[in-house]
Formats: C-alpha cells, sequence, structure tokens
C-alpha cells in the first residue's frame, strides 16, 4: 500500500536543547540541536533536530527554545527516513487563558 503525502500544520515542542555543536545524523553540517516532540507522530517520542530553524523564527538562543511551541506543515504518516525538515514553520501564539481559569484566580 503506498504512503499517504498529506500533510497538515502540526504542533512541534521543543523540549530541551543537545549539547552544543552537534553533528546530526543526516548531514555533515553540525551546531546547536535540539529535541523536539511532534505528538501527532508520537506522544511518547523526540526527535534530534537542528535548531536553526527554531532559533530564526523565535529570535532566541537554542538553549532558550525549550518550552516554546511551533507549527510546521508536516507529514501525517510520521516522521521521515531521512533528514527532518520543518516546512512553514512558526511559532504558535500564545495560550489566552480560559475565562474559568481567569474567575478562578480573581477568588
Amino acid at each position: 500500500m503506498a504512503s499517504s503525502c498529506v500533510s497538515v500544520k502540526q504542533v512541534v515542542t521543543v523540549i530541551a536543547a543537545s549539547a552544543p555543536d552537534v553533528r546530526l545524523g543526516c548531514c555533515d553540517d553540525h551546531g546547536p540541536a535540539v529535541w523536539v516532540r511532534v505528538t501527532a507522530w508520537s506522544p511518547r517520542l523526540a526527535f534530534l533536530t537542528d535548531a536553526r530553524p527554531f532559533m530564526e523564527v523565535s529570535g532566541k538562543a537554542a538553549e532558550d527554545l525549550a518550552g516554546l511551541r511551533f507549527f510546521s506543515l508536516l507529514g501525517i504518516d510520521g516522521p521521515p527516513a531521512e533528514c527532518l525538515e520543518w516546512p512553514d514553520l512558526g511559532l504558535c501564539p500564545p495560550l489566552a487563558p480560559r475565562e474559568d481559569d481567569t474567575e478562578q484566580a480573581a477568588r
């Protein structure tokens, strides 16, 4: 059965920065890297990837990316076998507090 080529915007969460100057297995380049989670692919697995696209979008250093959420146009079948890429990468807007949360905080 052929693999689907459907791509949708997925949330990508940066979990942690890796040791500086990591050599990524998919390319000869090395530099800052981060561990990310794409919950739609797997709620348990983290993927080591180049930090530079995330740094460019957020304007932050690799060590300051942990906890930030991004979105990217990704395939729904899971991660590619080769190097991870982040097409149409953008920073997720902050979530507005829910009305229930603000009412409870006021009490």
